[in-house]
């Protein structure tokens, strides 16, 4: 979106740095960027592994954002066992 590119091409100067969300907040304020719209292109971002982190619930949340865009492994998903299931298909 306009607002996550807008945020990558503000964000040069954090390459490589590990940022508290209120400091990424600080170095937009004179955007016109909202933090709702600014947590909205983080999310973007990390969806394209240009910003990593987990939650940015917390002010002092850590944005992380890579040299590099970093490419998520899916989580290997299994099927669960439900006990005595063996049982009912004469297992």
């Amino acid at each position: 979106s306009a607002r996550s590119r807008q945020l990558h091409r503000r964000s040069p100067r954090h390459r490589r740095c590990a940022l508290p969300f209120r400091e990424v907040l600080t170095g937009l304020a004179d955007s016109d960027l909202t933090p709702e719209e600014v947590r909205g292109a983080l999310a973007l971002l990390k969806k394209e592994g240009r910003a990593v982190f987990r939650s940015l619930a917390q002010p002092d949340a850590v944005v992380i954002f890579p040299e590099e865009p970093v490419v998520r492994q899916p989580r290997p998903r299994g099927r669960r066992q439900v006990p005595g299931a063996g049982d009912l298909f004469g297992e």
